[in-house]
């Protein structure tokens, strides 16, 4: 799958079918950064989890009522994951491929955040109640952070889809 994209602006130029060293850079530079905030996020969740566990003295069996509530706001947080980035820009506001983009990454970043709250929650009740549901919700939400790791494919993929659909809804 190839993006193949007229440039609507002399400087916004985004094609992989024969692309030049420029524009390779510039894909280049669009998904390392979007790599490099997605790491970000995932590094400080994992060293807190890391930090958790290994000053965890001993796990409860039974779940208090912030373990709950922790629960219950990684479920929501998970669910708001699925749902929430998808209301955020479209492929038909998009201007030029690097406004869709910064919709691509923009999404990203609000998923992510999402769940990093949310893991965030449950690690710090860990610390307070101990209960080891409160690490499997962590390892879940650090499992679908890393699942949204952006790959220059995901993002072409993601363009195209996302002009198709902007073509489709201008007929």
């Amino acid at each position: 799958m190839t993006v193949n994209v007229k440039p609507t602006h002399e400087n916004q130029i985004l094609t992989t079918d024969d692309s030049s060293p420029d524009e390779e850079l510039q894909w280049t530079q669009f998904v390392r950064v979007m790599q490099i905030i997605t790491g970000a996020l995932v590094a400080g969740v994992g060293a807190y989890f890391a930090y958790a566990v290994i000053s965890a003295e001993e796990f409860s069996d039974s779940p208090g009522l912030m373990t709950s509530i922790a629960i219950g706001l990684a479920v929501l947080a998970i669910a708001a994951k699925l749902i929430v980035p998808g209301m955020i820009g479209s492929g038909k506001d998009a201007k030029s491929p690097t406004d869709l983009i910064g919709i691509y990454q923009t999404r990203l970043i609000v998923g992510l955040a999402l769940l990093e709250g949310s893991a965030f929650l449950n690690i710090t009740m860990f610390t307070l109640e101990q209960h080891w549901w409160l690490l499997a919700a962590t390892g879940v939400q650090i499992i679908l952070m890393l699942a949204s790791w952006p790959t220059r494919s995901k993002v072409e993929f993601w363009i195209r889809t996302q002009q198709e659909m902007a073509t489709l809804e201008s007929r």
